[in-house]
């Protein structure tokens, strides 16, 4: 009797351990699911902000490094892109057509235009002064003058803002405040750009713009204005034309917003302002009238930019078309992504 007893409560004991075991481990599987849920969540968390702030910050270098890690001095295949587009400019250089004794006829912006584009702000400046150096020494030396040193570095520096712009700008699928941000560009840098040369033309008078009734100050006017009309006349009949194709316009938008801003502020201005300081200061020749600065300068300046704008934009923007599939393949490729 005692035996049975026994071994019932045996029995039962191990019935009780084994069921009290089996909710021990139900509740540490429960504890060790919602731990390990816990920690999987803030894990997802954690690698999605961390890979959002990695994004962020790939994006942000590649506004400003567009092929950033890989840098430029240690990487042949961008220096060989690099020194095409310099040779470009220097072979672009030498075709030129004279136009009277100040002014030549030429598209070797071209190549400017592109090492900015497509390198980034960051390097524009150091790479200014070497295709200017080199432009200089191929081009048979003469006198250098700083105003004509600066403008090849401040033309790639440009180049690269807008490249830079057109990077963020690529990928929204609206046009309209791109085509806004053009008009006010242009219509700005006209406005300011006579206004300036105004200013420096009449520095040592009291009479602003037209009230002076100067000749060449109105005729050169009428010629801005003839510039910033054929601008206009450019960018509505291309932007209507292709405002359905998003990347192409905005490719567009950019190049053609990018070469008008350049030659308003590295030809029509600075040129102007340039040559006029160059006779003075280094061949000592004032300008014979007040008006000669305008009339000289500026007027056959505004002619050459309006025979050279539509061809300026069509070659950048065909070179960039194919120029940038290579270099992304390349880019891809270096870093491993296809």
């Amino acid at each position: 009797m005692l035996r049975v007893w026994w071994l019932q409560s045996h029995t039962l004991i191990q019935q009780q351990v084994k069921s009290l075991l089996y909710l021990i481990a139900q509740a540490q599987q429960i504890h060790l699911n919602q731990e390990y849920s816990r920690f999987a969540k803030i894990k997802i968390t954690k690698t999605t902000r961390c890979h959002k702030e990695v994004n962020w910050q790939i994006s942000d270098h590649q506004v400003f490094l567009p092929f950033w890690p890989l840098k430029l001095r240690y990487n042949i295949y961008l220096i060989s892109f690099l020194a095409l587009f310099i040779a470009l400019k220097i072979v672009l250089g030498i075709f030129v057509v004279r136009i009277g004794p100040t002014i030549s006829l030429g598209i070797s912006w071209v190549g400017l235009a592109l090492i900015g584009w497509i390198f980034g702000p960051v390097v524009a400046i150091p790479i200014g002064f070497l295709t200017d150096t080199l432009s200089f020494f191929l081009g048979g030396g003469g006198v250098w003058y700083w105003l004509y040193g600066v403008q090849e570095p401040l033309i790639i520096f440009t180049a690269a803002l807008f490249g830079s712009i057109y990077r963020i700008r690529k990928n929204y699928a609206s046009n309209f405040w791109d085509f806004v941000f053009q008009q006010i560009l242009i219509v700005g840098f006209c406005i300011s750009g006579f206004i300036f040369l105004s200013l420096y033309n009449n520095a040592d008078t009291d009479r602003f713009l037209v009230r002076n009734n100067s000749f060449g100050t109105t005729l050169s006017m009428v010629f801005m204005a003839l510039f910033f009309v054929f601008a206009e006349l450019i960018s509505w009949l291309l932007y209507l034309k292709h405002r359905k194709t998003k990347e192409s316009i905005k490719l567009f938008l950019y190049v053609s917003t990018m070469m008008i801003t350049l030659s308003i502020l590295y030809s029509l201005v600075l040129g102007t302002i340039s040559i006029n300081e160059f006779l003075i200061n280094v061949v000592h020749q004032k300008p014979k009238t007040r008006d000669f600065i305008l009339s000289a300068y500026l007027i056959p300046r505004v002619i050459k930019e309006t025979l050279r704008l539509a061809i300026l934009i069509i070659c950048v923007i065909a070179l960039i078309k194919i120029s940038e599939p290579y270099l992304q393949n390349f880019f891809n490729l270096s870093r491993l992504r296809w």
